[in-house]
């Protein structure tokens, strides 16, 4: 009896964790800050750029699922495109992954470094700007797991409850509901083709680069929960409902920015969604609550992309993928000190660059963009070639994928296009 009472409800708290894990390690400050960029490109077409994108993530992650059923045997991305096209593709896939993901980190310090010039400190004080940021890398590099899966699981639900508030909040903005609490924007921004497509399709295929940082890390979601837990069809169940359930959130907020803030929106906004809430008519107490919950979800979030990143890196020392084939794989403790170490010092090195050079948020937000979009790419490619190679007797396995070609072809298609269209605006 006693076994009973303490297995039951295990099962459903351990979904609900990782669950909320993985979500708090999407969701950061390219949604928070990093949307203006794509506004700027799509305007209130941003909602389109969302659901096409949110598409084409949760088709990547089918990809990755199919495979896994196909193998029967959960790997890393990098191992599917290495089984499908050798090893120095796979090497370059892991490697296009740690670039992105440790940009990421970054990224979110840069940002967090503009929400306080702008909410908390008046004064241009760069070295010490420079100087938390630094101090930041440290904390967050030395946070155990045991403590970053409590933080993040507590900020998962922190930030989906703003983002879905939000969404909520600006659509009966825009369709003129409970006047008394909220602001009436009005349907203006959706008022005609013009005004919802200002810069035509290929302004709004141009933010799809931007906000595939935004979604960047769905296909990460399996890490999480491979960690957690050890059945295949409960991890990979999960992983699917859960890129869903991200695209729903996005795009409900972003329909909510698109409805509300004026396009285009005014120079020196550095969260679309607190300028935003102003436009509701929301007071700057709430913002500034709501600026100290960005700030520690962005170091929480930081936190959670080092540890994908030191877990790749142990996958890759074990494997010898980074030294070559010919030295033997390194042991499981070895391995874990190596990465660390490894991973602080090109997280080091990397901000050290960035505020050496005085790269802007938007280049990193959209390097940080291509890395993701390289790896969804070499993904969708793998995919068949990887089910023929097993010999899978499904293959391509039909679990989850009704019609694979279709997929890919959306797929293949929609990033060169987006990419294409990027260059062009």
């Amino acid at each position: 009896m006693r076994r009973r009472r303490r297995a039951s409800p295990s099962g459903p708290a351990k979904h609900e964790h990782i669950l909320m894990l993985s979500i708090g390690s999407i969701v950061g400050a390219g949604f928070f800050v990093g949307v203006s960029s794509p506004f700027a490109l799509a305007g209130p077409s941003l909602i389109f750029t969302f659901l096409l994108i949110g598409t084409v993530a949760v088709i990547v992650n089918l990809f990755l699922i199919e495979m896994s059923l196909a193998g029967q045997k959960s790997l890393y991305f990098h191992q599917y495109v290495e089984l499908a096209f050798g090893p120095k593709a796979g090497t370059a896939v892991a490697c296009a992954y740690l670039l992105a993901m440790l940009i990421g980190p970054v990224s979110e310090l840069v940002a967090a470094s503009m929400l306080l010039k702008q909410c908390a400190w008046e004064l241009e004080l760069p070295a010490l700007h420079a100087g938390v940021m630094i101090l930041a890398a440290v904390v967050i590099g030395s946070i155990p797991h045991s403590l970053l899966s409590r933080l993040e699981t507590f900020t998962a639900f922190v930030k989906v409850f703003v983002l879905l508030g939000f969404g909520l909040l600006g659509l009966a903005s825009i369709l003129n509901l409970f006047s008394s609490l909220v602001a009436s924007v009005g349907t203006v921004n959706f008022s005609s083709l013009s005004a919802v497509f200002p810069n035509g399709l290929r302004g709004t295929l141009a933010a799809g680069v931007g906000v595939i940082m935004i979604y960047g890390g769905t296909e990460s979601i399996g890490l999480f929960a491979e960690k957690e837990q050890g059945e295949l069809s409960s991890m990979l169940s999960m992983t699917y409902n859960i890129a869903l359930r991200m695209v729903f959130i996005y795009t409900l907020a972003a329909t909510a920015l698109a409805g509300v803030l004026p396009y285009p929106q005014p120079d020196g906004v550095v969260s679309p969604l607190l300028y935003a809430l102003t436009l509701l008519g929301f007071s700057r107490v709430l913002g500034t609550v709501i600026t100290g919950v960005f700030l520690l979800s962005i170091f929480t979030l930081a936190a959670s992309d080092l540890f994908l990143v030191v877990q790749l890196f142990l996958r890759l020392l074990q494997e010898s993928a980074l030294f070559g084939r010919e030295r033997p794989p390194l042991s499981q403790a070895n391995a874990f000190r190596a990465g660390r170490i490894m991973v602080r010092l090109l997280l080091f090195f990397i901000l050290i660059l960035v505020l050496k050079g005085n790269l802007p948020y938007t280049s990193l937000f959209y390097l940080s963009g291509f890395g993701f979009l390289f790896i969804w790419i070499m993904l969708t490619l793998a995919f068949p070639k990887y089910c023929r190679k097993i010999n899978a007797p499904h293959a391509p396995a039909n679990q989850y994928i009704r019609h694979p070609v279709l997929l890919q072809g959306i797929v293949l298609v929609t990033l060169p296009l987006c990419v294409l269209c990027f260059f062009l605006s």
